[in-house]
């Protein structure tokens, strides 16, 4: 029966790439920092504009390394051997990438949990494409922490977080967050959008509901992260004996369309001419649309399960 076959589909994430995700870069208000190291240790630095940078000390980087950490179920382990210890995450790797970055500016989960203990959560979903928590505070406010895919958390947002405070998000605004998304998904980044809100413990409830059911939220956009996930060694030359012995190769991939199809140039997937439909394009099909498209699409994005 595989022998007979003449397409292949593949998912994109622990497929084709290593499912070890490292966050390379963090944007707040048109600003990047770069982050170094790879893999799970908690080992690298932040620089701005080339100069060594302390993300300790920009209150927007700051919160959105909080928000990163918090709004999050991975868990960073260290494993002691005799005089080495290794780094494990435990979750999911997206998930632990935003934990180690937060780790690599002393911002230990474990810590931050205890200060800002989760009372409730919303879970990902692929039908809102975002994950909230619910954190209390000494103060007795709740801190509502927003992570997921930076078009859906940025439509939640009108207000921007800028040097510590809320203020209106202008439009000159949103046109630098979605370039800077536009920019890190071309660099093959998986880009999440991060926000907040502060509510009262009453107020709760039917927040969540707001949240889920796409009403009003009022969230405060801070940034977005780009983390990277790379090709597996292998693939390029798998795809390539499969093209070689006439099998199509099509990749489906949750993520924003630029970053799957940067990926799928690197592997070898998507060549000249061919493109890529995104899960709002497919909606809007009918077979006969889809017909005329299909043999020439390599690559479907932005796709539910």
């Amino acid at each position: 029966t595989l022998g007979a076959a003449t397409v292949i589909c593949t998912d994109k994430t622990g497929t084709l790439t290593t499912n070890q995700m490292t966050v390379q870069q963090l944007a707040d208000g048109g600003k990047t920092v770069r982050v170094t190291g790879v893999g799970f240790a908690p080992v690298g630095r932040f620089e701005r504009d080339g100069a060594r940078f302390d993300p300790t000390g920009g209150p927007d980087i700051r919160k959105a390394l909080q928000i990163g950490a918090l709004c999050n179920d991975a868990r960073l382990v260290r494993h002691q051997h005799d005089d080495a210890y290794s780094w494990e995450i435990r979750g999911d790797p997206t998930e632990g990438a935003l934990v180690v970055a937060a780790a690599k500016a002393g911002y230990q989960k474990q810590m931050l949990e205890a200060q800002m203990p989760r009372v409730e959560e919303l879970p990902f979903s692929s039908e809102t494409k975002f994950m909230a928590t619910f954190h209390r505070v000494q103060e007795g406010k709740i801190w509502v922490y927003v992570k997921g895919a930076p078009e859906t958390v940025l439509e939640r947002c009108p207000h921007i977080h800028e040097n510590g405070q809320p203020r209106p998000l202008a439009a000159e605004d949103r046109e630098a967050i979605l370039a800077d998304n536009h920019r890190m998904a071309s660099e093959a980044l998986r880009v999440l959008g991060l926000a907040y809100r502060v509510i009262a413990p009453e107020e709760v409830t039917a927040f969540k509901e707001a949240l889920e059911y796409g009403h009003e939220a009022n969230l405060v956009f801070v940034g977005l992260a780009g983390m990277m996930d790379p090709p597996r060694p292998e693939v390029p030359e798998a795809v390539a004996r499969c093209k070689a012995a006439g099998i199509r190769v099509i990749m489906a991939t949750g993520d924003h369309q630029i970053t799957g199809a940067a990926i799928a140039q690197q592997v070898g997937i998507l060549s000249e001419g061919d493109r890529v439909l995104t899960g709002p394009d497919l909606r809007q099909m009918d077979d006969a649309d889809l017909d005329a498209v299909i043999e020439s699409t390599s690559v479907f994005a932005r796709v539910a399960p």
